[in-house]
Parts: C-alpha cells; sequence; structure tokens
C-alpha cells in the first residue's frame, strides 16, 4: 500500500519554510524575505517564528471547518454508499448546513483519497440474496439472528414487511393445497 500524498497546503508551507529560514540566515530581513517569496509580511513572520514547518502543518490540519457540525451525517451517509456531493450537500443545506458545495467536497475529498478522519465502516448490509432466503424460509425453521435480522429490516420498510407476509401467506396456501384462497 502506497503512502498517502501530503495535502498541497503542507507541501506549500514546508518549502517555504525553509525557504524563509534560508534566507533569514543569509542575513534579509522580514520584508525582504516577503519581497522575494511572495507572501504576506504576516505569514513572513510565522514562517520564521516557527522552529520547524510541522508547527505550521499542525495548526492547518487540526483547523475547523464549516462541514464539522455535519461530519457524524456525512459518515453515515458515505457509508451507505452514497457518495454524490451534491446530493449530500444538498441534504445538509436541509438540515441547516450554512457552508457551501465546495467544502463538502473538500470534505468528501478526504474519503475518496484515504486522508484525514475517513468514516468508521459501518456493519456490511445483508445482501439481497440473504434477505431472500430469510422470507422464504418457514419462520420456526430461521436461526434466531436471522429471524431478528428480519425483523428489523421488516420493521424499517413498510414494503418488505408487507411482501414477507405475503409470501408466508402464499407458501401457507401452497404447503396446505389451499388453492380456493388463491383468489384471495
Amino acid at each position: 500500500m502506497k503512502p498517502n500524498p501530503e495535502l498541497k497546503i503542507v507541501v506549500r508551507f514546508k518549502e517555504q519554510h525553509a525557504a524563509a529560514h534560508e534566507l533569514r540566515a543569509q542575513g534579509l530581513s522580514k520584508a525582504a524575505i516577503g519581497r522575494k517569496l511572495g507572501p504576506h509580511q504576516a505569514t513572513v513572520r510565522k514562517l520564521i517564528n516557527a522552529a520547524t514547518a510541522q508547527e505550521l502543518t499542525a495548526k492547518t490540519l487540526h483547523r475547523t471547518h464549516l462541514v464539522d457540525p455535519c461530519t457524524g451525517y456525512l459518515h453515515r451517509r458515505w457509508n451507505e454508499g452514497i457518495r454524490n456531493a451534491a446530493q449530500l450537500f444538498r441534504e445538509i443545506r436541509q438540515l441547516g448546513h450554512s457552508g457551501g458545495e465546495l467544502a463538502v467536497q473538500r470534505h468528501l475529498r478526504r474519503y475518496r483519497t484515504h486522508r484525514g478522519h475517513m468514516p468508521a465502516p459501518g456493519p456490511k448490509p445483508p445482501s439481497v440474496r440473504e434477505v431472500t432466503a430469510w422470507i422464504t424460509t418457514h419462520p420456526d425453521h430461521l436461526d434466531g439472528t436471522d429471524a431478528d435480522k428480519l425483523a428489523t429490516l421488516q420493521s424499517r420498510n413498510q414494503d418488505l414487511d408487507r411482501l414477507t407476509r405475503h409470501v408466508r401467506a402464499f407458501a401457507v396456501m401452497l404447503t396446505h393445497r389451499e388453492d380456493h384462497r388463491l383468489d384471495e
């Protein structure tokens, strides 16, 4: 597994820090360093005052972002398989998110590139084949955990609950040869 590439801002801070300290060692003033390198004088002051580039990048990597209040929701939706930033933006906008779509795109980019705090994967949802087997198996022959999982799914989805009841009623009609009930 190859290591994650560094963020552009981290690389830029490291390069600027090294260049600023090299020019300072040559005797240049902060204003001269700013003119030579290009950043604002306040940035040059931060570069010179920081003993290491790590001091600068630690603050950058841990600052708060507009989407921070929504990260729990975004993690959950990501784990549910929703990867579209525009869709997730619309969803959190309805929940009161005041930032823009670009902030959501930047946040999701961390997940896509495996940088930052990746959401912990949720439990694997059951496959269609598993659910089908639970529905078509006689309730008395279902394993206890499978019965619990099916009951949870039925409580969350009315259509699945209705389907399960119809399939089981049809199975009773077939096994008891109650063809007179087919019109029901």
